[in-house]
């Protein structure tokens, strides 16, 4: 769905071979390295980890996570997921054409301006892997290019059985946008769960999204929107948007299969923003009927919304 919110705010306010058997020895010194991370195998210069592992079950996915677009010099935190293959442990290598990469994540390190894997780390309770790490855009506007490789392993200490697969993703570093920050907890509902609200940044002229997630399966709700946060304790929840100052509220019924609880989720592609001053910034809390919940209610963490 899209929406604009209403005028009434302040506008100021991501090779395989056969080894012959005689040189098998020469196998292990090879794949200590790998484990301890490697670099030049992240789809940058055309090749993976295939180019070592090898197996004939199906490869997993491999999906690299993160903003679309980043102001310049502007932090972004991303990430890469491995899901299926072996479904026991993997490592990664992750490169960019330009800006800088930092390792973040604990099994992670910074090696040759790419990010790598320190060990083989064990799949969650998800059967799943992931790392994240942050990339610093460029100072000058451009379309930069990310590219991502996950191997999924099998922890034997060789290079047979293992399966990687990679990503790819493109990145516009441009000054008009609308981004977003997390700020406050919220309040559960049904089942333990708590809304969650965020945003993905985007083009003032529009294109930008918020998403609500884990409220309750095809229930009621609304947007407030505000000028200024709030930490107000209120009504079985907590309000993070300052009611006090201007304000605004929008409905916004949930998706998901009905009354299951964190069933309920909304991505709204917002409109065209591109008439806002810079540096107006707004304040955003979906509260969720909930018959679960303090005085039937859930409240979402608050995020703000800046716009330059």
């Amino acid at each position: 769905m899209s929406v604009s919110f209403p005028q009434r705010i302040p506008q100021g306010a991501i090779r395989g071979g056969v080894l012959a058997l005689g040189v098998g020895f020469l196998l292990a010194p090879s794949v200590a390295a790998r484990e301890n991370g490697i670099t030049g195998f992240s789809g940058k210069d055309g090749i993976i980890c295939s180019a070592c592992h090898f197996s004939a079950i199906a490869a997993p996915t491999v999906t690299l996570q993160g903003p679309r677009y980043l102001r310049p010099l502007e932090t972004g935190v991303f990430g890469l997921l491995i899901q299926g293959g072996n479904e026991t442990g993997g490592g990664l290598n992750v490169a960019v054409d330009v800006g800088a990469l930092a390792s973040t994540h604990a099994g992670t390190q910074l090696l040759n301006d790419e990010i790598t894997h320190l060990f083989p780390q064990p799949v969650n309770g998800d059967q799943e892997c992931f790392w994240d790490f942050e990339l610093t855009a460029p100072a000058t506007p451009q379309t930069l290019t990310m590219w991502g490789a996950g191997n999924s392993v099998n922890l034997n200490g060789f290079n047979t059985g293992d399966i990687p697969h990679s990503d790819m993703m493109s990145i516009e570093v441009r000054e008009d946008l609308i981004t977003f920050d997390r700020y406050g907890t919220g309040t559960a509902g049904s089942g333990g769960f708590t809304p969650e609200l965020v945003g993905s940044n985007g083009p003032m002229e529009g294109g930008a999204e918020i998403q609500i997630r884990s409220g309750l399966g095809d229930g009621l709700g609304f947007l407030l929107i505000g000028v200024a946060p709030e930490c107000l304790v209120g009504l079985g929840g907590k309000f993070l948007v300052d009611l006090s100052q201007s304000f605004v509220f929008q409905f916004l019924p949930l998706d998901g299969s009905p009354g299951v609880p964190g069933d309920g989720f909304l991505d709204v592609v917002l409109g065209d923003f591109s008439t806002v001053p810079d540096d107006t910034e707004l304040f955003l809390q979906y509260l969720a009927a909930d018959p679960m919940a303090p005085r039937g209610r859930s409240f979402s963490n608050g995020t703000s919304m800046l716009f330059r």
